[in-house]
Protein backbone atom coordinates (compact mmCIF):
# COMPACT_ATOMS: atom_id res chain seq x y z
CA UNK A 1 0.00 0.00 0.00
CA UNK A 2 1.05 3.53 -0.47
CA UNK A 3 2.18 5.51 2.33
CA UNK A 4 -0.23 8.27 2.79
CA UNK A 5 1.58 11.35 3.58
CA UNK A 6 3.16 10.98 -0.07
CA UNK A 7 -0.22 12.68 -1.02
CA UNK A 8 0.78 15.79 1.23
CA UNK A 9 3.60 16.11 -1.25
CA UNK A 10 1.58 16.86 -4.18
CA UNK A 11 0.70 20.04 -5.84
CA UNK A 12 -2.59 19.43 -5.55
CA UNK A 13 -4.05 16.79 -3.24
CA UNK A 14 -7.44 14.83 -3.41
CA UNK A 15 -10.02 15.35 -6.21
CA UNK A 16 -13.80 15.08 -4.56
CA UNK A 17 -16.20 15.14 -7.55
CA UNK A 18 -19.42 15.73 -6.91
CA UNK A 19 -22.88 17.10 -8.49
CA UNK A 20 -24.29 20.20 -5.47
CA UNK A 21 -27.71 19.01 -3.78
CA UNK A 22 -28.11 22.62 -2.66
CA UNK A 23 -28.14 25.88 -3.92
CA UNK A 24 -25.89 27.20 -1.44
CA UNK A 25 -23.20 25.57 0.09
CA UNK A 26 -19.76 27.04 1.73
CA UNK A 27 -16.41 26.17 0.10
CA UNK A 28 -14.43 24.55 2.57
CA UNK A 29 -11.85 23.42 0.21
CA UNK A 30 -10.47 24.97 -3.25
CA UNK A 31 -13.40 24.00 -5.92
CA UNK A 32 -13.85 23.90 -9.68
CA UNK A 33 -17.43 24.47 -11.16
CA UNK A 34 -18.46 23.80 -14.88
CA UNK A 35 -21.33 22.56 -16.92
CA UNK A 36 -21.59 21.37 -20.43
CA UNK A 37 -24.35 22.93 -21.16
CA UNK A 38 -25.69 26.01 -20.46
CA UNK A 39 -25.03 28.91 -18.61
CA UNK A 40 -25.43 29.30 -15.08
CA UNK A 41 -25.74 31.53 -12.51
CA UNK A 42 -24.11 31.65 -9.93
CA UNK A 43 -22.72 34.33 -7.38
CA UNK A 44 -19.51 33.74 -4.97
CA UNK A 45 -19.86 35.45 -1.95
CA UNK A 46 -22.04 38.57 -3.61
CA UNK A 47 -19.98 38.42 -7.20
CA UNK A 48 -22.28 37.25 -9.83
CA UNK A 49 -20.94 34.24 -12.16
CA UNK A 50 -22.34 33.94 -15.40
CA UNK A 51 -19.99 31.02 -17.39
CA UNK A 52 -20.17 29.80 -20.41
CA UNK A 53 -19.74 25.86 -21.59
CA UNK A 54 -15.98 26.85 -22.40
CA UNK A 55 -15.34 28.47 -18.91
CA UNK A 56 -14.17 26.92 -15.64
CA UNK A 57 -15.11 28.56 -11.96
CA UNK A 58 -12.27 28.70 -9.59
CA UNK A 59 -13.30 29.22 -5.65
CA UNK A 60 -10.97 29.52 -3.25
CA UNK A 61 -11.95 27.54 0.35
CA UNK A 62 -14.31 29.84 2.69
CA UNK A 63 -16.22 31.29 -0.38
CA UNK A 64 -19.96 30.91 -0.25
CA UNK A 65 -21.48 29.76 -3.58
CA UNK A 66 -25.28 30.41 -4.29
CA UNK A 67 -26.96 29.13 -7.68
CA UNK A 68 -29.86 30.91 -8.99
CA UNK A 69 -31.78 27.48 -9.45
CA UNK A 70 -31.70 24.02 -8.26
CA UNK A 71 -31.58 21.00 -10.35
CA UNK A 72 -28.59 22.19 -12.52
CA UNK A 73 -26.51 19.74 -13.90
CA UNK A 74 -23.34 21.53 -12.20
CA UNK A 75 -20.44 19.75 -11.74
CA UNK A 76 -18.07 20.35 -9.41
CA UNK A 77 -14.23 19.43 -8.20
CA UNK A 78 -13.20 20.48 -4.37
CA UNK A 79 -9.35 19.76 -3.42
CA UNK A 80 -6.77 20.86 -1.49
CA UNK A 81 -3.57 22.56 -3.50
CA UNK A 82 -0.78 24.67 -1.56
CA UNK A 83 0.35 25.32 -5.11
CA UNK A 84 -2.83 26.59 -6.18
CA UNK A 85 -3.15 28.65 -2.35
CA UNK A 86 0.39 30.41 -3.53
CA UNK A 87 -0.84 31.65 -6.36
CA UNK A 88 -4.39 33.34 -4.43
CA UNK A 89 -2.12 34.41 -1.99
CA UNK A 90 0.35 36.39 -4.66
CA UNK A 91 -2.24 37.50 -6.98
CA UNK A 92 -4.76 38.31 -4.66
CA UNK A 93 -7.59 38.38 -7.24
CA UNK A 94 -10.04 41.09 -6.17
CA UNK A 95 -13.16 39.18 -8.50
CA UNK A 96 -14.12 35.63 -8.74
CA UNK A 97 -11.63 33.90 -11.11
CA UNK A 98 -12.88 32.13 -14.37
CA UNK A 99 -10.51 30.27 -16.95
CA UNK A 100 -11.30 29.46 -20.01
CA UNK A 101 -11.06 25.80 -21.26
CA UNK A 102 -9.49 24.44 -24.47
CA UNK A 103 -9.55 20.95 -26.12
CA UNK A 104 -7.23 18.91 -23.90
CA UNK A 105 -8.64 21.19 -20.80
CA UNK A 106 -12.03 20.26 -21.60
CA UNK A 107 -10.81 16.46 -22.23
CA UNK A 108 -8.51 16.90 -18.99
CA UNK A 109 -11.76 17.98 -16.80
CA UNK A 110 -13.84 15.19 -18.56
CA UNK A 111 -11.35 12.50 -17.66
CA UNK A 112 -11.40 13.12 -13.98
CA UNK A 113 -15.00 12.08 -13.91
CA UNK A 114 -13.80 8.49 -15.08
CA UNK A 115 -11.36 8.25 -12.34
CA UNK A 116 -12.82 6.39 -9.59
CA UNK A 117 -10.78 6.41 -6.35
CA UNK A 118 -11.58 3.18 -4.72
CA UNK A 119 -10.05 0.43 -2.32
CA UNK A 120 -9.08 -2.26 -4.62
CA UNK A 121 -6.90 0.30 -6.81
CA UNK A 122 -4.98 2.07 -3.90
CA UNK A 123 -3.16 4.01 -7.04
CA UNK A 124 -6.25 5.93 -8.15
CA UNK A 125 -6.01 8.72 -5.94
CA UNK A 126 -2.65 9.42 -6.52
CA UNK A 127 -3.34 9.23 -10.32
CA UNK A 128 -6.36 11.75 -9.86
CA UNK A 129 -4.41 14.25 -8.08
CA UNK A 130 -1.58 13.94 -10.87
CA UNK A 131 -4.37 14.37 -13.77
CA UNK A 132 -6.04 17.21 -11.90
CA UNK A 133 -2.85 19.09 -11.26
CA UNK A 134 -1.84 19.17 -15.13
CA UNK A 135 -5.56 20.71 -14.99
CA UNK A 136 -5.06 23.25 -12.56
CA UNK A 137 -1.46 24.04 -14.41
CA UNK A 138 -3.23 24.53 -17.54
CA UNK A 139 -6.17 26.89 -15.87
CA UNK A 140 -3.72 29.04 -13.80
CA UNK A 141 -2.18 29.86 -17.11
CA UNK A 142 -5.41 30.56 -19.02
CA UNK A 143 -6.30 32.69 -16.28
CA UNK A 144 -6.81 36.71 -17.15
CA UNK A 145 -5.58 37.73 -13.68
CA UNK A 146 -6.68 41.08 -12.48
CA UNK A 147 -3.90 43.47 -13.38
CA UNK A 148 -4.85 45.44 -10.57
CA UNK A 149 -3.87 42.24 -8.47
CA UNK A 150 -0.70 43.08 -8.53
CA UNK A 151 -0.57 46.99 -7.45
CA UNK A 152 -2.67 45.90 -4.57
CA UNK A 153 0.09 44.02 -3.19
CA UNK A 154 1.86 44.55 0.13
CA UNK A 155 5.26 45.12 0.24
CA UNK A 156 7.35 42.23 1.29
CA UNK A 157 9.63 43.15 4.72
CA UNK A 158 13.05 42.66 4.73
CA UNK A 159 14.85 39.37 4.38
CA UNK A 160 11.64 37.22 2.36
CA UNK A 161 11.53 36.32 -0.89
CA UNK A 162 10.38 38.66 -3.27
CA UNK A 163 6.63 38.50 -4.34
CA UNK A 164 6.24 35.86 -7.27
CA UNK A 165 4.54 38.20 -10.05
CA UNK A 166 1.93 36.93 -12.74
CA UNK A 167 4.53 35.98 -15.31
CA UNK A 168 6.88 34.84 -13.43
CA UNK A 169 3.79 32.24 -12.30
CA UNK A 170 3.21 31.41 -15.53
CA UNK A 171 7.02 30.41 -16.47
CA UNK A 172 6.70 28.23 -13.30
CA UNK A 173 3.83 26.27 -15.05
CA UNK A 174 5.73 25.74 -18.69
CA UNK A 175 8.68 24.99 -16.83
CA UNK A 176 6.15 21.84 -15.23
CA UNK A 177 5.09 20.99 -18.78
CA UNK A 178 8.61 21.27 -19.88
CA UNK A 179 9.74 18.25 -18.04
CA UNK A 180 6.53 15.99 -18.39
CA UNK A 181 7.37 16.62 -22.21
CA UNK A 182 11.00 15.79 -21.95
CA UNK A 183 11.27 13.05 -19.17
CA UNK A 184 12.36 10.52 -21.53
CA UNK A 185 15.68 12.48 -21.54
CA UNK A 186 17.67 10.66 -19.13
CA UNK A 187 20.71 13.64 -18.91
CA UNK A 188 17.68 16.27 -18.16
CA UNK A 189 19.01 18.67 -15.75
CA UNK A 190 18.15 22.06 -13.20
CA UNK A 191 20.82 24.05 -16.18
CA UNK A 192 18.42 22.54 -18.85
CA UNK A 193 15.08 22.94 -17.47
CA UNK A 194 15.87 26.84 -16.46
CA UNK A 195 17.10 27.56 -19.69
CA UNK A 196 14.23 26.97 -21.36
CA UNK A 197 12.20 29.21 -19.65
CA UNK A 198 15.06 31.80 -19.41
CA UNK A 199 15.82 31.58 -15.73
CA UNK A 200 19.16 30.96 -13.69
CA UNK A 201 19.08 27.78 -12.41
CA UNK A 202 19.52 29.09 -8.89
CA UNK A 203 16.33 31.49 -9.04
CA UNK A 204 14.38 29.44 -10.81
CA UNK A 205 15.22 26.50 -8.39
CA UNK A 206 14.03 28.85 -5.14
CA UNK A 207 10.94 30.18 -7.52
CA UNK A 208 9.44 26.60 -8.90
CA UNK A 209 10.19 25.28 -5.01
CA UNK A 210 7.67 28.79 -3.71
CA UNK A 211 5.12 27.85 -5.92
CA UNK A 212 4.92 23.78 -6.03
CA UNK A 213 5.54 22.91 -3.05
CA UNK A 214 8.83 20.84 -3.96
CA UNK A 215 12.09 21.18 -5.01
CA UNK A 216 12.38 20.75 -9.46
CA UNK A 217 14.71 17.81 -9.59
CA UNK A 218 12.27 15.90 -7.07
CA UNK A 219 9.27 16.93 -8.79
CA UNK A 220 11.04 15.41 -12.01
CA UNK A 221 11.67 12.06 -10.40
CA UNK A 222 7.81 11.94 -9.06
CA UNK A 223 6.63 12.46 -12.72
CA UNK A 224 8.88 9.57 -13.99
CA UNK A 225 8.06 7.51 -11.29
CA UNK A 226 4.35 7.84 -11.68
CA UNK A 227 4.91 7.81 -15.45
CA UNK A 228 6.68 4.33 -14.97
CA UNK A 229 3.45 3.20 -12.43
CA UNK A 230 0.69 4.36 -15.61
CA UNK A 231 3.12 2.25 -18.29
CA UNK A 232 3.17 -0.92 -15.69
CA UNK A 233 -0.77 -0.82 -15.12
CA UNK A 234 -1.60 -0.03 -18.73
CA UNK A 235 0.92 -2.04 -20.77
CA UNK A 236 3.34 -5.55 -20.92
CA UNK A 237 6.45 -3.46 -21.22
CA UNK A 238 9.65 -4.63 -20.05
CA UNK A 239 10.94 -2.47 -17.13
CA UNK A 240 14.24 -1.50 -19.13
CA UNK A 241 11.56 -0.82 -21.55
CA UNK A 242 9.89 1.76 -19.30
CA UNK A 243 13.32 2.95 -17.87
CA UNK A 244 13.35 4.14 -21.50
CA UNK A 245 10.75 6.06 -21.80
CA UNK A 246 10.78 7.73 -18.36
CA UNK A 247 14.39 8.58 -18.42
CA UNK A 248 15.82 6.62 -15.98
CA UNK A 249 18.97 4.93 -16.57
CA UNK A 250 19.06 1.94 -14.63
CA UNK A 251 16.48 -0.84 -14.51
CA UNK A 252 17.42 -1.32 -10.34
CA UNK A 253 17.07 2.62 -9.47
CA UNK A 254 13.46 2.36 -11.06
CA UNK A 255 12.64 -1.18 -9.53
CA UNK A 256 13.61 0.60 -6.27
CA UNK A 257 11.63 3.99 -6.77
CA UNK A 258 8.56 1.88 -7.21
CA UNK A 259 9.02 -0.38 -4.49
CA UNK A 260 9.25 2.82 -2.20
CA UNK A 261 5.72 4.07 -4.06
CA UNK A 262 4.23 0.80 -4.24
CA UNK A 263 5.81 -1.23 -1.10
CA UNK A 264 6.46 -3.76 -4.20
CA UNK A 265 8.88 -4.18 -6.78
CA UNK A 266 7.48 -3.73 -10.55
CA UNK A 267 6.63 -7.58 -11.81
CA UNK A 268 5.19 -7.92 -8.26
CA UNK A 269 3.11 -4.46 -8.74
CA UNK A 270 2.00 -5.23 -12.08
CA UNK A 271 0.56 -8.83 -10.79
CA UNK A 272 -1.57 -7.22 -8.03
CA UNK A 273 -2.72 -4.45 -9.96
CA UNK A 274 -4.10 -7.08 -12.82
CA UNK A 275 -5.58 -9.07 -9.99
CA UNK A 276 -7.41 -5.84 -8.16
CA UNK A 277 -8.90 -5.22 -11.96
CA UNK A 278 -10.21 -8.63 -12.37
CA UNK A 279 -11.51 -8.65 -8.86
CA UNK A 280 -13.28 -5.21 -9.35
CA UNK A 281 -14.61 -6.18 -12.62
CA UNK A 282 -16.47 -9.08 -10.63
CA UNK A 283 -17.66 -7.14 -7.82
CA UNK A 284 -18.93 -4.63 -10.39
CA UNK A 285 -20.25 -7.60 -12.65
CA UNK A 286 -22.01 -8.60 -9.98
CA UNK A 287 -23.78 -5.40 -8.66
CA UNK A 288 -25.24 -5.43 -12.52
CA UNK A 289 -26.48 -8.51 -12.70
Amino acid sequence: MIDKTLFDMMPVIGCDCFIPNKRQWKSTEFQLLHQDEGRPNIRVAESPVKLTERQVLIVQPGQTISLAESGMDLRCIAFRSPFLQTVFDRFRPIRPVVSTLNDRTRDTLHELWTIHTVDALPLEPLKASCVLFSLVADLVANVRWDAAAEKNMPNETVGKSAPLRIGEGKFIIYAARFMKKRMADPDLSLPDIARAIGYHPNYFAQQFSQVMNISPMKYLKAIRVERAIQLLEATDDEVQTICEKVGIKKSNSLSAMIKERTGMRPVQYRRQVKISKMMWKGVAGSQTS
